[in-house]
């Protein structure tokens, strides 16, 4: 009797559950995984229908690829990756700005993909080795308003469609046969590595409308030989133009306020280029390897030259540098007919003691009204003894006194307002930064010296002992580097 009451009661739960899940609509027990993909980005996951729904606005974050689970498939590092095999179909609503680097890498069953017009960039391998893709007839294929990928062989001459809002990034790469390409007006953004490789290509008119390139746009366009950058570009990116060989001239317009690292390494073509008055810096390796550039004249408005920015420019001769420039990046000019033919002594490069050339003596001060000192500027200068700074210098660059085993004495000159030396220490006083020390330093205890800063004993074998004091929060990396004297700290 017991076991039927039993019986009988575990039926009617069932179907008092049963009952219950009747009236509660499908749509809430559909299941469905989200998160974030972006600072105003979210990602929803419906797995009854296999569709991916991105909302908000602004950019997706960039992803990588890589390999996923115990398979060896090398897909999406995205959120989403986990339904990388299941995905049929992504909807972008509108605002949303970009579609991230590797999005829906080998997202193999995807097969629908709607794009709103807000997406104007979208970045590389964005949707590789997808259904969508490979779906695509040959050509050049549109993700939405952006011209995404050039598929199959491409012909000599390329019209991008009017309307056409970006052109993503790797959209031409090594489009080798490539020689004339016509953007419409309508373009606004010029992705990564778009015409990577491009080496045909000889003619290209960059319209008014655009406004950005990405990094290494132009990277070994060898056969291209003029290009005129529009007055709505500001700023000129990292590796824009690299090994473009030919490269013989180019307009900078006034619009642009930075040259970014190695814009045009390598383009041995070029011998002359104008810098506008409204550039501010010179990026690292800006124009490293320019072999036919004979002569420079940076502009007023420029206040930093970046390492090795003109590096290797054998025929460099004229360098015309305005008091501006405070701050030169280490070997900006090494290799250059300028430097060779400065005589012994410590060279200035405007405002700036650029570097040591020859043997340096004990004692060296450095001129008045000089503005900065440039990186490794007395670098393994192992005979100086003693450093006078005036009170003019502001900016003093990274290992500016490295490997000098001999030097004893630091002293920056009275008034200055932004270093100041006490027990050979070389402090920048704002931050309390020891940023240079020698092998007879005593770091101040007075709470003066908060942090020793990146290498700043580097070098110095004759350190054999250093006490630091209470007031010291953080050592820098490679501080101490190379002190093989040092015995007790």
């Amino acid at each position: 009797m017991k076991k039927t009451h039993k019986l009988l009661a575990l039926v009617l739960s069932v179907i008092m559950v049963l009952s219950i899940l009747s009236v509660i609509p499908f749509t809430t027990l559909a299941v469905t995984a989200s998160g974030k993909c972006g600072k105003n980005l979210t990602w929803k996951y419906d797995k009854t229908s296999a569709t991916l729904t991105i909302s908000g606005k602004g950019a997706m974050k960039d992803y990588t690829w890589s390999k996923f689970g115990k398979s060896d498939d090398w897909v999406t590092t995205a959120p989403w990756r986990p339904y990388y095999k299941t995905l049929k179909k992504v909807v972008i609503k509108s605002k949303a700005t970009r579609i991230g680097n590797s999005a829906f890498c080998n997202c193999q069953a995807l097969k629908t993909v709607k794009i709103p017009n807000s997406v104007k960039e979208i970045g590389n391998f964005a949707f590789l080795s997808t259904a969508w893709y490979e779906n695509q007839p040959a050509g050049l294929v549109y993700a939405g308003k952006v011209a995404y990928r050039y598929k199959g062989e491409c012909p000599a001459k390329v019209t991008i469609e009017k309307g056409t809002l970006g052109i993503a990034d790797c959209a031409f790469y090594a489009c080798t046969e490539l020689k004339s390409i016509t953007i419409p007006n309508s373009v606004t953004s010029i992705g990564d590595s778009a015409f990577f490789c491009c080496m045909g290509l000889k003619s290209i008119t960059i319209p008014k409308s655009v406004t950005s390139f990405g990094e290494s746009t132009f990277h070994q366009c060898t056969g291209l030989t003029s290009i005129t950058i529009p007055s709505s570009v500001t700023s000129i990116d990292d590796y824009t133009f690299i090994y473009c060989t030919g490269l013989k001239n180019i307009t900078i317009p006034k619009s642009v306020t930075k040259i970014g690292e190695g814009a045009f390494d390598g383009c041995t073509g070029l011998k002359s280029i104008t810098i506008p008055s409204s550039v501010t810096s010179i990026g690292d390796y800006a124009f490293c390897r320019c072999t036919g550039l004979k002569s420079i004249t940076i502009p007023k408005s420029v206040t930093s030259i970046g390492k090795y920015a003109f590096e290797n420019c054998r025929a460099l001769k004229t360098v015309k540098i305005p008091n501006s420039v405070k701050e030169i990046g280490n070997f900006a000019f090494l290799s250059t007919a300028w430097y060779e033919n400065q005589p012994a002594g410590l060279v200035y490069a405007g405002k700036v003691a650029y570097r040591y050339k020859g043997e340096c003596p004990a004692k060296v001060t450095i001129e008045k009204g000089t503005l900065g000192i440039a990186d490794c500027a007395f670098d393994g200068c192992t005979g100086l003894k003693s450093i006078t700074i005036p009170k003019s210098v502001t900016k003093i660059g990274k290992y500016a006194f490295r490997s000098c085993m001999g030097l004893k004495s630091i002293a920056v000159e009275r008034g200055n307002k932004v270093y100041h030396s006490a027990g050979n220490c070389l402090i920048k006083t704002k931050s309390k930064t020891l940023i240079n020390g020698c092998k007879t330093s005593v770091i101040p205890a007075n709470g003066s010296v908060t942090s020793i800063g990146e290498g700043a004993f580097d070098g110095c074998t004759g350190l054999k002992s250093i006490t630091i004091p209470k007031s010291v929060t953080s050592i820098g990396e490679g501080a101490f580097d190379g002190c093989t004297g040092l015995k007790s700290i």
